[in-house]
């Protein structure tokens, strides 16, 4: 990988842990275990990465790599960061001076890191975060296949919503596209959908207009990456998890698609998408399975009535 990377934590564990996964992937590493200790190396040495603990000397590790970057005597004032965090990397506020590039969710992991090192190549689903929010391997190649089909329609529209000034089915179609990116690990995108939505519903037309092109380049970045990493693998293999699944009764299937029904109502889509991930965790036939995917898919795209008529 090449990367001369700087890993800014004070707990010396966490440090060393992640100085071997990345000196394994061939990455060069210094390491910093202090604030005062950084800007000191960050003045003698330009990195390629920075490696930054979401809280350092009780204050937010934010402030540090603002003052990196905006040192006059540092050279380190393009270095693209990464924040490291305890809590869910998607509630996590990227900064608004740009400097941070990604954040990865603790415990860290090979997988996440080679998100960002990966032999110069970029990567932006996070497998782990993606597994965990589907439940398993199992729901997360589901939804990565759905996520991957519904683009076809979704990328197109968004750009006709956009191109038509058809604000409210922008609004519901960035809306979308923030939760189903979430749901398979691909934070970023999901961060910038999320503000487009925002910019939506403010009306704030300067940041859609300066951000649409960027937002439809992303989007169609991610679905290559699922075509490149995982649709076209023979070796991904979801048996293995699904032995371990209890088999679902008629009683746990009637309760949840009687939940979905009333949520359907409401067009609650918080509600459904946890709906979708509880009966995802039991082993399902291929019919039930087909229909999940097909709920999931028409939740993807706001489809209320094709949702209701499924749970017919």
């Amino acid at each position: 990988m090449g990367n001369k990377t700087l890993i800014i934590d004070e707990n010396l564990t966490e440090r060393l842990f992640i100085k071997r996964l990345l000196e394994k992937a061939g990455v060069f590493v210094m390491e910093a275990k202090s604030k005062e200790n950084a800007v000191l190396k960050c003045r003698e040495e330009e990195f390629d990465f920075i490696i930054v603990d979401s809280i350092i000397s009780g204050n937010p590790g934010m402030d540090l790599l603002v003052q990196i970057h905006e040192d006059n005597n540092g050279v380190n004032s393009d270095t693209p960061s990464i924040l490291l965090c305890e809590d869910d990397p998607f509630e996590y506020s990227f900064d608004e001076h740009g400097y941070v590039k990604g954040v990865i969710g603790k415990p860290v992991t090979l997988s996440k890191l080679q998100l960002y090192f990966n032999s110069g190549k970029r990567y932006y689903i996070d497998e782990d975060l993606g597994c965990k929010y589907c439940n398993g391997k199992t729901g997360f190649d589901e939804a990565i296949a759905i996520y991957f089909n519904t683009a076809k329609k979704k990328l197109p529209d968004i750009k006709k919503h956009y191109e038509e000034e058809d604000w409210d089915n922008y609004i519901i179609k960035v809306h979308s596209l923030k939760s189903s990116s979430r749901t398979i690990g691909a934070i970023e995108l999901g961060k910038l959908a999320e503000q487009l939505e925002h910019a939506g519903k403010a009306k704030d037309f300067t940041i859609i207009n300066e951000n649409q092109d960027r937002l439809l380049e992303f989007y169609k970045e991610v679905v290559d990456e699922i075509e490149e990493r995982y649709l076209s693998d023979p070796g991904n293999n979801k048996d293995a998890e699904e032995v371990d699944k209890k088999e679902v009764t008629e009683e746990i299937l009637n309760k949840i698609y009687d939940d979905m029904r009333m949520y359907v109502r409401s067009a609650d889509l918080g509600m459904m998408e946890s709906s979708i991930q509880e009966i995802r965790e039991y082993k399902l036939s291929p019919e039930e399975t087909e229909k999940i995917n097909k709920i999931e898919s028409d939740l993807m795209e706001m489809n209320w009535k094709g949702i209701k008529e499924i749970l017919k």
